[in-house]
């Protein structure tokens, strides 16, 4: 399993809530949360800047599409897993976000060990899939 110290994450949702919950769950399981956005530009630009391992990625946000932003940061950030957290469950949104290269899914509302078993699978896999250091 991952070791979650080493792990740092960055939070992009337009939720003040569920920003405060990924927040608070994140560091309570031992990840560091690097920063958060409130949508997809801001979230962006703080991902180059950054270069988190993982982002927690809502899909419904009020300027940009999740999955749009999710296409860019892949392109930009390869090495970076992104976890898509969404209230949305329509199949047609998770396939798009498969084909744009999501890592995992995580359903709103979710628990605590919910989202600490899903971030840690998303990165082992992420980290599991990259070349040795």
């Amino acid at each position: 399993m991952v070791s979650p110290k080493l792990a740092s994450v960055l939070i992009i949702d337009d939720n003040v809530v569920i920003r405060y919950m990924l927040r608070h769950i994140l560091t309570a399981g031992g990840y560091e949360v690097v920063g958060e956005a409130v949508d997809g530009e801001p979230g962006i630009t703080l991902a180059c800047q950054l270069q988190p391992d993982l982002i927690c990625l809502d899909v419904l946000m009020p300027v940009s599409s999740g999955l749009d932003v999710l296409t860019e940061i892949k392109q930009k950030l390869p090495r970076t897993a992104v976890l898509i957290v969404t209230g949305n469950n329509q199949s047609e949104t998770m396939a798009t976000a498969l084909r744009n290269g999501a890592d995992g899914f995580i359903q709103k509302p979710f628990k605590s060990d919910e989202l600490l078993l899903s971030v840690a699978q998303v990165i082992t896999k992420m980290r599991a899939m990259l070349p040795p250091a």
